[in-house]
C-alpha cells in the first residue's frame, strides 16, 4: 500500500493551516522532499537488465542511480561456471589495476572487471532516487510521516515561519533515521568456521 499526494495535502493543510490548502500549494514541495528523501538512504531499490557484447567492459549508469551498484549479475554462465556470476562494486582504482573482480562507477559509466568473454545478458542492482514527479509516489507507508514532515518543513520555510519550520526539519531528520535503521541490511557476518 502506498500513500497519494492528496493523502499528504490532507495531513499538510491540517499542520499549515491556510499556508497550503490546495495540491498546487504543496506540489513543488512535495516533489522536492520526494527526491531529497530518496537521496538519503538506500530506500528505493531497483534493477534494469540489458546484454553486453564481448569483451566490452562498460555499461551506461540507469538514469536516476545514486552511487555506487549494489550488484551486477551476469545471467549467462562463462564456460567454466555453473549458475550465474556476481559482480560486487569495487572502487574505481582496484577496476584500473584489476586487483579485484567487480564493478565500479566513474561518472555516468560503470567499468567492469573482468570484462565478459562472450556477449552476457545482465541484471544490474542499485538505488535511485525518485522522480521529480508527484504523479507516482514510489515510497510506502511507512515513509509517509516523513514526507509529510519534510513538505510541511519546506513550507513554513518559504512563508517564513521558522520557528515552525525549525521544527519539521527536526521531526523529518528523525524520521529519516528511523527509515535508515529499519531499511540498512544489517552486515553480513559470514560463515561460522570451527576450529579443530
Amino acid at each position: 500500500m502506498s500513500f497519494t499526494s492528496g493523502d499528504i495535502l490532507t495531513r499538510v493543510t491540517t499542520i499549515t493551516g491556510s499556508l497550503a490548502t490546495t495540491a498546487a500549494d504543496i506540489l513543488d514541495q512535495l516533489k522536492t522532499t520526494l527526491v531529497d528523501l530518496s537521496k538519503r538512504g538506500d530506500f528505493i531499490k531497483t534493477s534494469t537488465t540489458g546484454t553486453i557484447t564481448a569483451n566490452a567492459d562498460t555499461i551506461t549508469v540507469p538514469t536516476g542511480m545514486i552511487g555506487e551498484p549494489d550488484h551486477l549479475d551476469f545471467d549467462t554462465a562463462d564456460a567454466n561456471v555453473t549458475g550465474s556470476i556476481i559482480l560486487h562494486s569495487i572502487t574505481f582504482n582496484d577496476y584500473l589495476t584489476g586487483a579485484k573482480h567487480g564493478v565500479a562507477r566513474r561518472g555516468n559509466t560503470l567499468y567492469i572487471v573482468p570484462a565478459p568473454s562472450a556477449s552476457k545478458d545482465y541484471t544490474l542492482y542499485y538505488t535511485k532516487k525518485h522522480a521529480f514527479d508527484a504523479a507516482t509516489i514510489e515510497f510506502d507507508d511507512d515513509f509517509k510521516d516523513a514526507v509529510i514532515y519534510g513538505v510541511a518543513a519546506k513550507i513554513f520555510t518559504d512563508y517564513g515561519v521558522f520557528d515552525k519550520a525549525d521544527r519539521y526539519i527536526s521531526l523529518y531528520e528523525i524520521e529519516i533515521q528511523k527509515l535508515k535503521s529499519d531499511y540498512t541490511e544489517a552486515p553480513n557476518p559470514g560463515p561460522i568456521s570451527r576450529l579443530i
